[in-house]
């Protein structure tokens, strides 16, 4: 760890902990603590594209391999975040959420969660002008849709299979493929949206919309149901896909 913000305050010629304003539980702030990953003085979008300028050759290694998450353990001793849950999102993106979508702040958000997993930001993010626009109005559908069927059954079970799917993926041997995956599981399509439904009645029918789609994206997640799998399937706008 010393070492690791040693070389983080060497390279980005700042502090090496990084210090944000996230929106906690019921949103209400708190302050963040991650590795130094962007150069100091450096203005840009809230949201980080892959080729992002800001990023050192060392802060992209950290955010590849989540390393740079590390320090968030403070946060989770003072009871800012948990282990699995939604992304801890900053109060400056939070506040643009599409209203149909802030039901998300109700809860406790997480280090690692299934859509800090299954939709990466950095898989889809390269080609697109508008980082933060397209964040908004695509991809947060996408992660809240990702969270539901967590959120609506977060047992001890499922929280240890999202935390060793995490370590899993992180190594590359997480099993990712949906199509054969899903069907050898024997695990029906409804379970997401019955999960989204029992959600949607907490909300206020929030949670409905975050699944619905049709054509245009559908959502399939699977760690609570296969024993140390994460197989996904995420079909976005202009058939980009993420496996």
């Amino acid at each position: 760890m010393l070492v690791i913000a040693v070389a983080a305050g060497l390279s980005t010629g700042g502090s090496p902990i990084f210090r944000q304003l996230r929106v906690g539980q019921g949103g209400i702030p708190f302050t963040l603590y991650k590795f130094r990953t962007m150069r100091l003085g450096l203005s840009g979008p809230e949201v980080t594209a892959p080729d992002d300028l800001r990023v050192t050759r060392l802060g992209g290694l950290l955010r590849k391999t989540s390393i740079d998450e590390l320090p968030q353990m403070v946060n989770v001793l003072l009871g800012h975040v948990t282990l699995v849950g939604p992304r801890p999102e900053s109060v400056a993106l939070a506040a643009r959420y599409p209203g149909d979508f802030q039901f998300i702040f109700r809860y406790r958000p997480g280090v690692t969660g299934p859509s800090q997993v299954l939709v990466r930001d950095e898989k889809v993010l390269g080609d697109v002008g508008d980082v933060e626009a397209y964040y908004l109005s695509e991809l947060v559908p996408h992660r809240v849709a990702t969270d539901l069927s967590y959120l609506s059954n977060p047992t001890l079970v499922v929280t240890v299979r999202w935390l060793v799917g995490t370590g899993l993926y992180l190594a590359g041997l997480a099993w990712r493929r949906a199509g054969a995956a899903a069907d050898a599981a024997g695990i029906p399509h409804a379970a997401v949206s019955a999960s989204a439904d029992k959600l949607a009645r907490r909300g206020g029918g929030s949670a409905a919309r975050a699944r619905r789609g049709g054509a245009h994206w559908n959502v399939m997640t699977w760690a609570s149901h296969v024993p140390l799998a994460l197989p996904v399937a995420v079909k976005v706008p202009g058939a980009l896909a993420i496996w």
